[in-house]
């Protein structure tokens, strides 16, 4: 057991070097087929990392949207203006903040 060949899951390097092959490839084949031969999920290759935004810059918005409501706001609206903004945050990540 002590030679045996580990195999682990795909790294990010690995699905990063899949993806390439698959983009440079979509002409000719299609993006699910090449999926299933990469053994990696069609999700993988179309997955975009959100950046996520600063806690400072959260804070300061959820406290304007407080301030603006004259502290009448809870965190259930003040979700509700952050996701009209595009932000999605759970409600007691708005508390914690």
């Amino acid at each position: 057991a002590r030679n045996a060949i580990r195999h682990s899951k795909a790294s990010g390097s690995d699905y990063g070097t899949k993806r390439e092959i698959i983009t440079a490839n979509k002409d000719k084949y299609s993006i699910s087929a090449m999926c299933r031969w990469l053994k990696i999920p069609r999700s993988s290759y179309y997955y975009k990392a959100v950046e996520p935004v600063p806690e400072a810059e959260l804070g300061e918005k959820i406290k304007s949207i407080f301030l603006e409501s004259k502290s009448r706001y809870g965190a259930g609206k003040i979700k509700k203006c952050l996701e009209v903004q595009g932000i999605n945050l759970s409600r007691r990540r708005i508390r914690r903040i």
